[in-house]
């Protein structure tokens, strides 16, 4: 599957530029196809590590998954940085899936 700049940057919470930008420095290695820029699915899990489907799944902020959980911003902030709730970084921001924070509720909840 290939992925256009545009969905390459909407995924990781980027610029489009920032992502064409690394594209012409050689970080990702975007491919050209009919004057469009694209990014293949193998090498969007090499450079960041996780898939496009993860990425889907993952799709909770810290401050929307505290709000979720019932715990204080700062508190969540906290959890996550223990490895308390598992998370993935995105770009640079750490997002959550549904499923951890559920899980995380009801295990603080027993």
């Amino acid at each position: 599957m290939l992925y256009s700049t545009t969905e390459v940057a909407r995924l990781l919470g980027l610029h489009e530029s920032t992502v064409q930008h690394h594209g012409r420095n050689g970080v990702i290695p975007l491919r050209k196809i009919g004057g469009r820029c694209y990014l293949k699915e193998e090498d969007f899990i090499k450079i960041f590590g996780v898939s496009v489907g993860q990425i889907t799944e993952y799709k909770y902020s810290v401050k929307e998954a505290a709000a979720i959980a019932g715990y204080t911003y700062a508190h969540f902030v906290e959890l996550v940085r223990e490895k308390k709730v598992p998370s993935i970084l995105i770009g640079r921001k750490p997002r959550l899936c549904m499923s951890d924070i559920k899980n995380h509720v009801k295990y603080r909840s027993r």
